[in-house]
């Protein structure tokens, strides 16, 4: 059976090939952490121990504007697109609805600081643990010498453990129990446009094989 492609819908595949290529996706960015476990509440105990590790990994649009009332000391971004952790055998993840926050010289005793929060009455998922239901994954990392930003109006793409003197993660059960620790590891990418290329590629090919057999059919 052959399948005839009509200059159309060759166009639209061109289109939105284009149309993906200036797509805010391409400002997204992944950050992949890692950490140790410290303390662990004992209602949690069975499942998370002190030998365990964690694993942190999420996606955020940098071209997200920060949140009304945000100003050049404290701004909030509702930027993530995707979340997810693990500690141990357990996970959870979102697909985002979740903040980022920066500190840029707030007023003592408070430090430059990168946070970020997923909250479960947002959309993160985690299975309950002895009974307790998730609430929230939370970390910050912090600079006391106030030096990590300039502005906190500018959504950092650029982050190093090396930025910060303190960091710490939190994981939030029902009950006020909690899995805490330190990072170890930060790593931070821009993420390409796979979906792009390949869409228009497809086009190209075609839009090459409708122009061969219109030569085969010409007399």
């Amino acid at each position: 059976m052959i399948v005839r492609i009509s200059k159309t819908l060759i166009v639209s595949w061109c289109a939105t090939a284009a149309l993906l290529a200036g797509d805010a996706r391409a400002a997204l960015f992944k950050v992949s952490m890692t950490g140790d476990v410290e303390t662990v509440s004992a209602g949690l105990s069975g499942v998370f121990n002190t030998s365990q590790t964690l694993s942190v990994s999420y996606l955020f649009d940098s071209d997200a504007a920060p949140r009304a009332g945000s100003n050049s000391q404290f701004a909030f971004y509702d930027a993530l697109v995707g979340f997810s952790f693990a500690i141990g055998g357990y996970s959870a993840s979102s697909s985002g609805a979740s903040e980022i926050q920066v500190d840029n010289n707030p007023p003592v005793p408070f430090s430059d600081r990168y946070g970020v929060v997923s909250r479960a009455s947002q959309g993160l998922t985690g299975a309950d643990v002895n009974g307790l239901a998730l609430d929230a994954f939370s970390f910050r990392l912090d600079d006391s010498t106030n030096a990590a930003f300039s502005d906190a109006l500018d959504l950092p793409t650029m982050l190093s453990l090396s930025l910060f003197d303190s960091s710490g993660f939190f994981a939030f059960f029902e009950s006020g129990e909690l899995v805490s620790g330190r990072f170890t590891n930060l790593t931070i990418s821009q993420v390409p446009l796979p979906a792009a290329l390949p869409l228009f590629g497809a086009g190209l090919a075609a839009l090459g094989l409708s122009r061969r057999r219109k030569r085969k059919a010409a007399p």
